[in-house]
Formats: C-alpha cells, sequence, structure tokens
C-alpha cells in the first residue's frame, strides 16, 4: 500500500538569505568597487561554446565541417575554464574512440592527437 508524505519543511539551517551590501573597506576614504569600469576583453565570433569537454569540442569541430561544406567560414569560440581543453575530464580516461572515427576520420595520423595508446 502507497502512502502519500506531505514534503517535509526544510530545516532552518537550509534556509539562505541572499542580500547585497555596499562596498565595505577599512579605509573609509577609498571609492567603492565598480563594475561597469572594469577593462574587459570582447571579440565578434559566430558562435561561442561554452565548456571544451567532449561535447563542445564536437559541436564546434562540427560545425565548422558543415559550415565549410556550404561554402562559409565561421567564427567558432570554445571557452574554457581549464588551462587546456578538455583537460579537467580526461585525464586517465578510458574512451570508446568511434565518435572521434565518425567526427574526424583521419585524427590517428595527426602527429599532435592526445591519445596515445590504443
Amino acid at each position: 500500500m502507497l502512502r502519500y508524505r506531505k514534503p517535509l519543511k526544510p530545516a532552518l539551517s537550509l534556509v539562505r538569505s541572499f542580500k547585497t551590501s555596499v562596498w565595505h573597506r577599512n579605509d573609509s576614504s577609498a571609492a567603492p568597487f565598480n563594475a561597469a569600469a572594469v577593462e574587459r576583453a570582447e571579440d565578434e565570433v559566430d558562435v561561442c561554446i561554452v565548456g571544451g569537454g567532449p561535447a563542445g569540442i564536437s559541436a564546434a569541430i562540427r560545425l565548422k565541417q558543415i559550415e565549410r561544406e556550404k561554402g562559409n567560414e565561421i567564427r567558432v569560440v570554445v571557452l574554457e575554464k581549464g588551462t587546456e581543453i578538455g583537460s579537467h575530464i580526461v585525464s586517465g580516461a578510458v574512451i570508446e574512440p568511434r565518435a572521434l572515427d565518425e567526427l574526424l576520420p583521419d585524427w590517428t595520423s595527426m602527429s599532435d592527437h592526445p591519445l596515445t595508446q590504443p
């Protein structure tokens, strides 16, 4: 027999309140932080993919292939938080290279591919 149970109320320690406050600093003569005044890098791209994991890299490669087949050249940028593309996800991974074979048929003949063991 199944019984419906009322959802539990969150414990007081799980309830959070978020608030914003003005910039506080020991030196009261300092100007408050102004995010709008921070110099930021900017660039014009056709497609921006966030994440350099297998899905992001595959999407970028396939987009470039599709557009090249149409005779177009587009600018695709992949933003990665790691020091190198995919550095934080494929370390020591065992992968099935079938998807790579389909996406890049001659990837094994490239001298700089990261997969060094069959």
